[in-house]
């Protein structure tokens, strides 16, 4: 071969890892690009995770507080029905006492 023909070699080699480098450096860009991307796709998911969580836990306490105060206005409703059959029972015991001494008062 002569001198041209092994130059023209030579800078073909030269211009394909050239060309190669930039490949690398462009596919290293990408990886890099993909792991930043990644990285604010994962926090960007926990970001919402963690406010799903939250709502999660308030609308869970709503919840309780509701049926909370459904429970105790359902125990208050039972007391006064109990107080009320215990009213009825302690009144007519009460008439039937005050029917027996007049009575006795009557008939004395």
């Amino acid at each position: 071969m002569n001198a041209d023909g092994i130059d023209k070699i030579k800078k073909i080699r030269e211009t394909e890892e050239s060309v190669n480098r930039s490949i690398e450096e462009e596919k290293q860009k990408c990886r890099e690009m993909t792991e930043s991307e990644k990285a604010k796709t994962e926090k960007e998911y926990k970001d919402l995770e963690d406010s799903l969580q939250i709502k999660y836990e308030l609308a869970l306490k709503e919840k309780k507080a509701e049926f909370d105060k459904l429970m105790q206005e359902k125990v208050r409703e039972e007391n006064e029905k109990v107080a009320g059959i215990k009213l009825n029972i302690d009144s007519k015991s009460t008439v039937d006492l005050l029917l027996g001494i007049m009575k006795d008062y009557v008939s004395d």
